[in-house]
């Protein structure tokens, strides 16, 4: 596989381009659940019941299970010697992160879609604001890599090439 270097530029912006596409599908999946959800039908109060217990479970484990995978992976990434790889080990662990945050959102959402109650769609909320709140950006790279401060004047060069990503 090819592979193009990346400036330091180009990889905050592509990290913000994913973190906000991501985002936005999700608001796209909650607006249409909401507003096509019919909630004058009678709920399946089985489905009801079984998602009042399991929904807020999943959402706790999600935003729980990615902040500790994304530390456990962190950790590692820390002591790696070259900033190309702790920059790529970092977009992988972000995506897994948000994968870890969005299966929950969207599960709430489609409880809501399902049963109408209002309390999966609350579910949803909490998880969205957390992945608002979870935007990446060069201090928290920064700050979560725990850069030497010859890594972290190569990130905050824009036209440093500090990544590479692959070409198909």
């Amino acid at each position: 596989m090819k592979t193009q270097p990346q400036t330091s530029k180009a990889y905050f912006k592509n990290l913000t381009i994913l973190h906000g596409m991501l985002l936005v599908a999700q608001i796209a999946f909650f607006t249409a659940a909401y507003f096509f959800t019919d909630r004058s039908m009678v709920s399946n109060e089985e489905l009801n019941s079984l998602f009042t217990y399991l929904i807020p479970v999943l959402v706790l484990a999600g935003i729980a299970g990615s902040n500790l995978l994304f530390r456990k992976q962190l950790a590692k990434l820390i002591e790696t010697d070259t900033l190309k790889v702790k920059l790529t080990g970092y977009l992988s662990s972000l995506v897994i992160k948000y994968a870890l945050l969005e299966i929950p959102a969207m599960l709430s959402i489609v409880a809501y879609f399902i049963t109408a109650n209002y309390l999966f769609l609350g579910m949803a909320v909490v998880v969205l604001i957390v992945f608002v709140l979870d935007r990446p950006s060069m201090g928290r790279t920064i700050t979560d890599l725990q850069l030497s401060m010859a890594e972290r004047q190569k990130v905050e060069n824009p036209h440093e090439e500090v990544a590479e990503v692959n070409i198909r």
